[in-house]
């Protein structure tokens, strides 16, 4: 070590050396913890992501296994059956998209013969589904 400073393979390092030397460590140690903060930001949003999509595909199953004893039950007969389902895949559906947002569930189905189907986010709803507008000659 001399005067100016230390000697690097017998070469004088200088204070203005010095200096930027340690903001340029400085800089690049920052961007290294900038860079695994985004990184376990990323893991975790999509871990969350994970999880959003299990719940949803989960729910879909469940929408699948309601139309099964739906169907199993006979109920509503051959004229009125489609109107069960498609209040049941309104539900189920909407629950899905719900859970892919992160909301949860906001739709639950009544399912009572009374004047509401199901409730959406507070809202009462009746639906009535007409058969022959679902055929391809009634699109």
């Amino acid at each position: 070590m001399n005067a100016k400073g230390s000697t690097n393979a017998g070469r004088p390092m200088n204070a203005e050396k010095l200096i930027k030397s340690t903001q340029e460590q400085a800089v690049a140690s920052w961007i290294g913890y900038l860079n695994v903060q985004r990184m376990e930001e990323l893991l975790h949003s999509l871990s969350r992501q994970d999880v959003r999509l299990e719940d949803a595909l989960r729910e879909l199953e469940e929408l699948k296994q309601s139309i099964n004893r739906l169907v199993a039950s006979d109920r509503g007969g051959i004229k009125g059956m489609h109107g069960f389902i498609a209040e049941r895949m309104q539900v189920y559906f909407e629950n899905a998209r719900s859970l892919l947002d992160g909301a949860g569930r906001g739709h639950y189905l009544i399912d009572d013969n009374g004047p509401v189907d199901y409730i959406g986010h507070g809202i009462n709803y009746q639906q009535k589904f007409v058969e022959k507008h679902l055929s391809r000659r009634g699109l």
